[in-house]
């Protein structure tokens, strides 16, 4: 059996997730992942996957992408740990880490992460005030892209389609169209009516401010 690659403590002591841990419980967790070699190219962490591990990049270059919209969010490197999101949401993978150099990275399992988090109380703290963070750049990096969504599009034009049948008869005087909007129940127009008009405005408007505003309270 191939003996598994070692991580040393210079490469992983100046992790920004182990800032406030002395040296004594670095080692410790230098014991803890696997050291793995990346290629170029290759997807560390694939957006939708389900979150098993994290990854301490100790060499290189890795670009963070939303690959549904194909958005860069950032470029990250030696020092920054990825894929904690879906650890501590229990959420699947939220974007995909691909390698845009060669790379050497500190790959831990659950069970070598869940060993980490009791390290030092700084650890988990750290992971979750990182984990917030990346999540209000996720949203505002992407705001345009779900303002414009063909969802939302579509949603418009099939409410300002029904006001119209409805309506457009009474207000434009066409007899025939309002004929038609008569046919159409008020029940149906619950669903469509002014509310939900309101609700997609504000979707638009507010999304990222409302959404934000939830995250820094987590």
């Amino acid at each position: 059996m191939a003996k598994k690659a070692r991580v040393k403590f210079a490469e992983i002591r100046n992790c920004v997730l182990f800032t406030e841990v002395p040296d004594r419980a670095v080692k410790k967790i230098s014991l803890l992942p696997v050291a793995k070699e990346i290629i170029t190219g290759t997807d560390i962490i694939k957006e939708g996957d389900e979150g098993d591990s994290m990854f301490i990049i100790l060499s290189g270059t890795v670009d963070i992408l939303k690959t549904s919209n194909f958005v860069k969010v950032a470029s990250v490197g030696p020092g920054t740990f990825i894929g904690e999101g879906a650890l501590v949401s229990g959420a699947p993978r939220n974007a995909t880490c691909r390698a845009a150099t060669s790379c050497r990275v500190a790959f831990f399992d659950l069970k070598a992460f869940n060993r980490l988090v009791t390290i030092h109380p700084s650890i988990p703290t750290k992971l979750m005030k990182t984990h917030t963070e990346r999540c209000k750049t996720v949203v505002k990096t992407n705001s345009k892209s779900f303002a414009k969504s063909k969802k939302v599009i579509a949603v418009f034009a099939l409410l300002g389609l029904v006001l119209f049948i409805k309506y457009g008869g009474d207000v434009f005087g066409l007899n025939w169209l309002a004929q038609i909007g008569n046919l159409i129940p008020d029940e149906i127009m619950s669903m469509f009516g002014p509310v939900t008009g309101a609700i997609m405005l504000k979707f638009q408007n507010m999304f990222v401010g409302d959404i934000v505003n939830k995250i820094e309270k987590i």
